[in-house]
């Protein structure tokens, strides 16, 4: 069962993603937002939303600024909640400490099984307007009671045990448990904390143990910090906490695994979650590998403006935790090891990605350019630097029966795919309306163009 729980990790740690969708830029605030699940009974899960805000620009701040908080059910497109917070912010406060004017706080929530998408938004002073927006797609699941379960991973800034704060919103099973929304780690936060809660481990046999495996593992699969210890199972449900120093880890994405055992039935259940390093004055061992250091070579000689319009296009490649990662990270060396170290490990997968993305960008741009919407922006742009050149286009142009469009073939793409892009106005800004690929955009009013009708007609 050792060697099981080993691999479980190696293939956990295979796909480093993270479900959150990216805020645009922001002049003023800086929003950070996650979320935890646990078990509420049989039928229900019982929600924590976490989130921080700290000013960016002191200058164009308002004293009272105000957020609304919705969360909608999915499947049924309704809205569940919505809440608008206001938050006040000290204009006296020090330009370098801003972050003594941080305001964070706890949302809780008791949902049914099913999918939701979770938004805050900061609001202009009408309560209207949205300037800036950050949001999370997620799924209440159903717990079982049957067999052993676990709860997400709640990655915490701080947690204070035996607490006799019982009046604290971050009070719960006799401890005060801080989030860290950021999911940053590093210079300034050398401590990970994490808490999770384990359900349905009750054994009658008091000989029996739950096995516990908990490490940090890179973008390489690699465990960087390890421990291992067992549990009694007198109890139905069981809280597990623990910490790592992390201030000796370099630059990049890491996951956090926990992995526990019925070693009396050789069952596991595991859970994990991503997080981001910023030490920026720690290198990491292969930094001296001549193979790249052509890259480190490349951004060390960029300003902060090269480096943004560098990483600027390569949203459509990151994942969105990545996305907001690099939009906060505060200087210019912490950037440049942000960009080496993400395109490092193209490299390693593939010898030349990061010259063919960017050769991709350069002809979206030349290709795909409308009004004044660079070419990657567009849609057939994003198309074309995420699945290549289509091995065949049909293109109609405008006639008073039909709107002019194009659908782009790709022979290998999925088996066959299609992407169907459509001229509305008329003058040349092609919006992708409905493809074949999953996880694109899909609509059956345009099945006709997708199988591919005589097109002459």
């Amino acid at each position: 069962m050792k060697n099981y729980i080993s691999l479980v990790i190696l293939l956990l740690v295979s796909n480093l993603s993270w479900a959150f969708l990216p805020p645009p830029p922001s002049e003023e605030i800086r929003m950070f937002l996650d979320y935890s699940r646990f078990r509420y009974d049989e039928n229900n899960t019982y929600l924590e939303v976490y989130y921080l805000l700290y000013p960016k620009n002191m200058e164009n701040l308002s004293e009272e600024c105000w957020f609304d908080f919705s969360l909608y059910d999915v499947e049924n497109d309704t809205m569940v909640a919505s809440s608008v917070i206001p938050c006040h912010f000290d204009l006296n406060v020090a330009s370098d400490d801003i972050m003594s004017n941080a305001k964070s706080g706890l949302i809780k929530r008791v949902l049914p099984e099913g999918q939701y998408r979770l938004q805050m938004a900061h609001l202009d002073n009408s309560k209207t307007i949205k300037i800036d927006s950050i949001s999370h797609t997620f799924k209440a699941p159903h717990f079982p009671i049957d067999k052993i379960a676990i709860s997400d991973i709640e990655l915490c800034s701080k947690i204070i045990t035996r607490s006799k704060d019982t009046e604290s919103d971050y009070y719960k099973n006799t401890m005060e448990v801080y989030p860290n929304p950021t999911r940053m780690f590093g210079k300034g936060s050398p401590v990970l904390f994490y808490y999770v809660e384990l359900y349905n481990i009750q054994s009658d046999n008091p000989t029996d143990k739950l096995s516990i495996e908990v490490a940090i593992a890179d973008t390489e699969g690699k465990i960087r910090a390890k421990k291992n210890y067992s549990r009694k199972r007198k109890n139905n449900s069981l809280v597990e906490l623990g910490q790592f120093m992390v201030s000796k880890l370099e630059d990049g994405v890491y996951t956090l695994i926990l992995a526990a055992t019925d070693t009396s039935n050789n069952i596991a259940v595991y859970n994990r979650a991503n997080f981001y390093i910023t030490n920026p004055d720690v290198i990491a061992a292969d930094d001296s590998d001549e193979k790249f250091q052509f890259l480190k070579e490349q951004f060390d000689n960029m300003s902060e403006l090269e480096l943004d319009a560098k990483f600027t296009p390569i949203i459509y490649i990151t994942t969105s935790r990545e996305q907001n990662v690099y939009k906060n990270l505060e200087s210019v060396e912490a950037k440049r090891n942000f960009l080496y170290n993400f395109w490092k490990e193209r490299e390693k997968a593939k010898e030349g990605a990061m010259a063919d993305f960017y050769e991709r960008v350069d002809v979206a741009n030349d290709k795909y350019r409308y009004s004044n919407v660079p070419g990657w922006e567009s849609d057939r742009g994003r198309v074309h630097i995420v699945y290549g050149e289509p091995d065949r286009v049909e293109r109609r142009p405008y006639n008073p029966y039909q709107r002019p469009f194009e659908l782009w073939n790709y022979i290998d793409l999925e088996g066959g795919a299609q992407f169907l892009f459509m001229d509305e106005s008329g003058f040349g800004d092609y919006k992708l309306k409905s493809s074949t690929v999953r996880g694109e955009i899909y609509d059956p009013e345009y099945d006709e163009y997708l199988r591919g009708f005589d097109l002459e007609q």
